[in-house]
């Protein structure tokens, strides 16, 4: 007779514990590949299931301990505890920790996401929906009360034997990164951004759909008026420093929803992302008209057309 086997391993939930089963079912087949009968073998495999487990746990530590990081923290999800790595004597409640880390030491523009980020509550369905690891950028006072960066990784295991739920974070200064970075992103005089990279940000932003079918985009161009009349009379500094001005006016009214940056020259671009009514850019046009005719401390008067 010609037989056809499947399997697959199992947890069973027994009365007092949980272990590891392997199903394996065979159909014995007669010449004319009609079933005859089918049999069925259990195997506890329990032992195996736990030492490949800890296998891959030891894996990932031996991984999180190779890599450059500052400080290296465990958390236990499950049990609301957290810990330096290979430092199990000093555990305190991880809400409490993270809870007065943020409102001790972390940028107040940076706190929110932080908290909803490794919040225990986003990490156990992060880890229900298959993601294993995920990572944030953040600023954080140092030692002299000065704001760095520092970049958090969160790696997500699962224990096996006691269904417990461990991150394993990394934690990295990442400072002379990001200051690359803005570098290579920002106009070097106003600190707004740079042609290329308006340009990247305003195609995001315009490949992701509208909150509402009834809200908009506004793109607005702005070059100042006379410019290189007032470089010529009255030298390059003054001119940078009008420059600089329409920048200052340019962030005030976009930064809550929106994108700034300097094309070149006497240039500017502004991209105000969903927008319900068109009152708003009427109301920054004509603000910008009335504070920018005349720009303070010039000896020679400019405008700007939008």
């Amino acid at each position: 007779p010609e037989m056809k086997s499947v399997s697959g391993v199992l947890r069973v939930n027994n009365k007092d514990y949980k272990t590891w089963e392997r199903l394996s079912l065979t159909n014995i087949l007669d010449k004319d590949k009609n079933i005859i009968c089918t049999v069925g073998v259990v195997e506890n495999v329990t032992e195996e299931k736990e030492n490949e487990q800890l296998l891959f746990t030891e894996k990932q530590y031996r991984e999180v301990l190779m890599e450059d990081n500052s400080t290296t923290y465990e958390v236990n999800i499950s049990k609301n505890l957290i810990n330096l790595l290979n430092d199990s004597t000093k555990k305190r409640s991880y809400d409490e920790y993270l809870e007065d880390f943020t409102k001790e030491k972390i940028f107040p523009d940076d706190i929110e996401n932080i908290k909803k980020i490794c919040s225990r509550e986003n990490m156990i369905r992060s880890y229900n929906e298959g993601k294993t690891e995920f990572k944030l950028d953040y600023r954080i006072k140092d030692k002299n009360g000065n704001y760095k960066w520092e970049e958090c990784k969160i790696r997500l295991v699962k224990k096996l034997d006691t269904e417990e739920l461990k991150g394993i974070v990394l934690v990295k200064d990442i400072s002379n990164m990001k200051e690359l970075i803005e570098i290579s992103e920002k106009d070097s005089l106003t600190a707004l951004y740079n042609r290329r990279t308006i340009k990247i940000m305003i195609e995001e932003a315009l490949s992701k759909p509208l909150e509402n079918e009834k809200n908009f985009h506004a793109f607005l161009l702005l070059d100042l008026d006379n410019f290189k009349t007032l470089n010529d009379r009255l030298g390059h500094i003054m001119g940078d420093s009008a420059l600089k001005e329409v920048a200052d006016k340019l962030e005030e009214y976009f930064k809550e929803n929106g994108i700034t940056g300097r094309l070149g020259g006497d240039e500017f671009a502004a991209f105000a992302e969903n927008i319900g009514n068109t009152e708003f850019v009427k109301d920054v046009c004509q603000r910008m008209f009335q504070q920018l005719q005349e720009i303070k401390d010039m000896e020679f008067k400019i405008s700007v057309s939008i």
